[in-house]
C-alpha cells in the first residue's frame, strides 16, 4: 500500500481554497461548531477533546480512554473503500497508527475523484478519544445537529450520519459506525458526497471496527 503525504488536518470541516478543498478535518481535533439553539448539553461522549479544544496547550498524545491494547485493523478499514465508487476512481490510501505523526486516533485517508477535484475520505477509530458507549454515535450525530446551522440527520447502512454545509466552506458527511469509528467525507456536493458513502462496504467496516465491549 502506497501511503500518501499526511495532510494537514483542520476542525471538522474542508478548507474554504479549492486548492485545498481535500485538507481532512481530523477526528482528533474537536470540530469547529457553531452554537445551536440554547438548551442543556447531554454528557459529553468525548470529554478528552473536549478539554483539548480548551487548553492553550499542544503537543503529545493524551492517555487512552479506554486502554492503548484495543487493536484496529486498519488495513481491513482501507479495503473497504472500494478501487471505484459510485463511478468514481479511488486515488493511493494512507494508514497511520495512534502516535504517529502526533494522530491521538488510528486511521485511514484516501481520496476519490469528481470531475476533476478530489474527494476527501477517513476513517477514524474513536475509541482511544472517546467513550464509545452504546448510543455515542446518536449522540454524537445529535451534537452535531444542535450546534451546526444547516445541518441534517440521515442514515447510512444503518448508521447515524449529519450533513453540512458551512458557509464558505465545501460540503460534508460524517457517519458513525458501532458507536465507535468515524468516517468522514468532503469537498464535494452533498448528493456526490452520499452516492460515495453509500457504495463502501458498510459490512466490512463495521467488522473492521466492533463495537467496544460493555
Amino acid at each position: 500500500m502506497r501511503v500518501l503525504p499526511l495532510l494537514l488536518l483542520i476542525a471538522c470541516s474542508g478548507t474554504e481554497s479549492s486548492t485545498e478543498s481535500t485538507e481532512a478535518p481530523s477526528s482528533d481535533e474537536p470540530s469547529a461548531e457553531s452554537p445551536g439553539p440554547a438548551g442543556p448539553e447531554p454528557a459529553d461522549p468525548c470529554p478528552v477533546l473536549t478539554a483539548a479544544a480548551s487548553s492553550a496547550q499542544g503537543g503529545g498524545v493524551e492517555p487512552s480512554v479506554n486502554g492503548e491494547d484495543i487493536p484496529i485493523d486498519l488495513d481491513a478499514l482501507a479495503a473497504a473503500l472500494p478501487e471505484t465508487a459510485a463511478g468514481l476512481p479511488r486515488e493511493d490510501v494512507s494508514t497511520w497508527n495512534r502516535g504517529m505523526a502526533g494522530h491521538w486516533s488510528p486511521g485511514v485517508m484516501t481520496t476519490y475523484l469528481h470531475e476533476g477535484q478530489s474527494v476527501g475520505v477517513e476513517i477514524d477509530d474513536l475509541v482511544h478519544v472517546c467513550s464509545c458507549d452504546s448510543g455515542m454515535g446518536s449522540a454524537l450525530q445529535n451534537r452535531r445537529l444542535r450546534r451546526i446551522d444547516g445541518a441534517g440527520a440521515i442514515e447510512i447502512a444503518g448508521n447515524p450520519a449529519v450533513t453540512a454545509e458551512p458557509a464558505g466552506r465545501p460540503a460534508e458527511l460524517e457517519v458513525w459506525v458501532n458507536d465507535r469509528c468515524s468516517v468522514r467525507l468532503w469537498a464535494a456536493p452533498l448528493g456526490v458526497l452520499q452516492s460515495l458513502a453509500r457504495a463502501f462496504d458498510w459490512a466490512a467496516l463495521a467488522a473492521a471496527c466492533p463495537a467496544r465491549p460493555t
